[in-house]
């Protein structure tokens, strides 16, 4: 078993907390892809090139290791020499003088969720379904928004899917750069990995 940092934004940790997320999207690390085109890859043509991947590629995650949550947060002490408090800004409940500090700075010692990976498989990323786009977490309250104005001038909104690649997946990538090699249109190889939450107790075991 393996403990491993992994980083969600205050959205993607809000549904972890609602319980609304068990599913994770991480891209197929470039050497995967380019491997493709090795020979020992292209001496399998019976394979699908989503075979190889599945059956050969490295997941940056394996089934039973232990993720503990990486998210925006900050200390604040309400006066000098006490001890401060740690706060997280997927909570809305920290002082207006709480100064956040980016997730990737997060130490374990300040985690407060840990998520035990349960599966892994590689797909496309266009091949999530709408029942994945929930275990994604896209039914927020922007996606409940998105549907009552569409409702209120009778249009038909996108898809939950086409929300989770637009608004959520694409909402990840910086660049025009990333957009055109990884956006949901250019519909990349992406790492599936279903979890569960535990408790502290059971990630320390």
């Amino acid at each position: 078993m393996r403990v491993r940092p992994i980083l969600f934004n205050t959205p993607m940790t809000q549904a972890i907390l609602d319980g609304r997320k068990t599913e994770t999207r991480r891209l197929v690390h470039p050497a995967h892809i380019a491997a493709l085109q090795y020979p020992a890859r292209l001496s399998r043509p019976e394979m699908t090139d989503l075979d190889y991947l599945n059956r050969y590629a490295s997941a940056k995650y394996y089934v039973g290791d232990i993720l503990y949550v990486r998210e925006t947060w900050g200390t604040w002490s309400p006066t000098l020499g006490t001890m401060p408090r740690i706060y997280y800004r997927a909570d809305d409940d920290a002082p207006d003088s709480i100064e956040w500090k980016p997730s990737i700075h997060m130490p374990k010692e300040a985690a407060r969720i840990f998520l035990r990976v349960t599966h892994n498989r590689v797909e496309r990323l266009q091949d999530i379904t709408t029942d994945g786009a929930k275990r994604e977490g896209a039914e927020t309250a922007e996606w409940d928004e998105l549907q009552e104005k569409a409702g209120v001038v009778g249009l038909m909104t996108c898809t939950l899917r086409e929300f989770f690649g637009h608004y959520i997946w694409n909402r990840t990538l910086r660049g025009e750069e990333n957009y055109e090699k990884y956006g949901w249109d250019a519909n990349p190889f992406v790492w599936v990995h279903a979890f569960e939450r535990i408790s502290y107790e059971e990630a320390m075991e």
